[in-house]
């Protein structure tokens, strides 16, 4: 929330655009192809070859890329078929951000489950 903004993440975010060049990176970021998508990826032949495991880590309150639409639904629905496991946090688009210490508990349960398993 905006409470958690201070000085030092406004810098954080502003300092890297200073830097000699980032108009020209910033201008390809925002103008450029923008390269294959999550999911696709996610059904790359290497990608499921391989099985490995998937964790998403989604905020509830997520305005820009909402559970209940396009890239959230897809993702609810391979939890359903089981082949990544996804747990929604209280938090915004950017969850390690809002609720680190949801995030991390979440990482660090899921992480014992991979270890389970190998």
């Amino acid at each position: 929330g905006p409470e958690r903004v201070d000085d030092a993440l406004v810098e954080g975010f502003l300092a890297p655009a200073r830097t000699p060049g980032a108009l020209l990176v910033l201008r390809k970021i925002y103008t450029g192809a923008p390269g294959p998508t999550p999911m696709g990826l996610w059904e790359s032949a290497k990608v499921q070859k391989a099985e490995w495991p998937l964790k998403l880590i989604w905020g509830s309150e997520d305005a820009l890329t909402p559970l209940d639409a396009g890239v959230g639904l897809y993702w609810q629905r391979e939890k359903e078929n089981g082949r990544v496991d996804l747990e929604v946090v209280p938090g915004g688009h950017i969850p390690h951000d809002d609720n680190p210490l949801g995030v991390n508990a979440a990482l660090l349960a899921w992480l014992q489950t991979t270890e389970e398993a190998a």
